[in-house]
């Protein structure tokens, strides 16, 4: 089984790819406008937004695995002492949140700063007839507020996933950590495809994270629903984990993982409706069990689990963040460039951006590190 900390390659990889349709996605639509389509029933990845879909199981699956750990060194130390864990005060419940959330976000606070900054000096550039204004208007964007509903605009608009991932979390973990199991095994599920049901109903779908569904944004609907399902995607690995099975039970594993992400790709790439986006989610939701049990016939393989894609995984947080300084300059000065010439240029240089801003990131750590040791 893998070891307890290290990151699953299948995983990293299905990462990059999601972060490359969306990003595939978005310029598409900067060119063409509402996406391009190739072939009849074929899109430049005109529904890649199902990608986010992905990266919200996954936030779910870490975040009730790290639930669980923690239950079980509290459930270990309370024995020993002979006490109540700690974390059953309403005050260390919201301490260990606390620090929880912060874990989540402090990796992307350097990348989120660069490119806020850089976002900030092009509204001066591009929109100097009313840039104070714009700057302002997104400043909540900055403390990952605008899911909240204090501004539609951030500095990096596709971060919206991550401030309505915050504010699930911030809900779902207490709840979770108090009511570990009727949470992962009942509850969470039948909450998330009642709140995926009521989108359905007065959307019509699950996109669109702007709209007003009810009290609050569809993507704050969305995050606890997805979240909630990735929660209890982590109890269906532990029980894959437990069991045995045979070479033919893998190699159907195998063939129902492949499926799930084929089947949510090609969705991706379709022109098909957005009736559809349920249908996509729960492809996604079999793959990742099954990527995360490791059950299938390549479930260790080094095929997936190698330096190649936990680099790709690790890269795809910095390119996805940041393509909106980089589209905001193409929209305004490459405008001439023929559509085909611009679309591979601007997707290049979001990857050679990305790319950089991580290796950047990764040099000042290693220095502080060594400067941490040496001192």
């Amino acid at each position: 089984m893998k070891q307890a900390g290290q990151r699953n390659g299948k995983i990293e990889l299905m990462r990059f790819v999601f972060c490359m349709c969306i990003i595939v996605m978005h310029v598409g639509r900067d060119i063409w406008g509402q996406g391009k389509v190739v072939f009849e029933h074929f899109s430049l990845m005109n529904r890649a937004y199902c990608g986010v879909e992905f990266f919200f199981l996954v936030s779910g699956y870490l975040m009730a695995r790290s639930i669980y750990r923690k239950r079980e060194a509290e459930t270990l130390a309370a024995g020993q002492e002979g006490g109540a864990a700690l974390t059953s005060r309403p005050r260390a419940m919201a301490d260990e949140v606390l620090q929880f959330l912060w874990h989540k976000v402090r990796g992307i606070l350097p990348y989120h700063f660069a490119f806020s900054a850089i976002v900030a000096v092009e509204i001066c550039v591009f929109w100097p007839e009313d840039a104070l204004e714009r700057i302002l208007t997104r400043i909540p964007g900055l403390f990952y507020l605008q899911m909240f509903g204090f501004t539609i605009d951030s500095f990096v608009q596709v971060e919206w996933y991550v401030s309505s991932m915050l504010i699930a979390m911030a809900i779902l973990y207490p709840i979770c950590k108090r009511y570990y199991t009727a949470f992962t095994h009942l509850f969470g599920p039948v909450a998330a495809f009642c709140l995926l049901g009521y989108m359905y109903v007065v959307q019509g779908k699950l996109s669109g994270p702007e709209l007003i569904t009810g009290v609050t944004f569809q993507g704050n609907w969305r995050a606890l629903a997805e979240l909630s399902l990735g929660m209890s995607s982590f109890e269906v690995c532990r029980w894959m984990q437990g069991r045995t099975f045979t070479r033919r039970q893998r190699g159907l594993l195998s063939l129902a993982e492949g499926a799930g992400y084929g089947g949510a790709l090609l969705y991706a790439c379709s022109t098909l409706s957005a009736e559809l986006e349920l249908t996509a989610l729960l492809f996604l939701w079999v793959a990742v069990t099954i990527s995360f049990s490791q059950q299938g016939l390549l479930g260790e393989s080094r095929l997936f689990q190698n330096p190649v894609c936990l680099w790709l995984g690790a890269v795809s947080l910095p390119v996805y963040l940041c393509q909106n300084p980089v589209r905001h300059w193409f929209n305004h000065c490459c405008k001439g460039l023929r559509g085909r010439d611009r679309f591979l240029l601007t997707v290049a240089v979001v990857l050679v951006v990305g790319v950089c801003a991580y290796g950047i990131r990764t040099a000042l750590k290693k220095r502080q590190a060594a400067k941490r040791i040496s001192g």
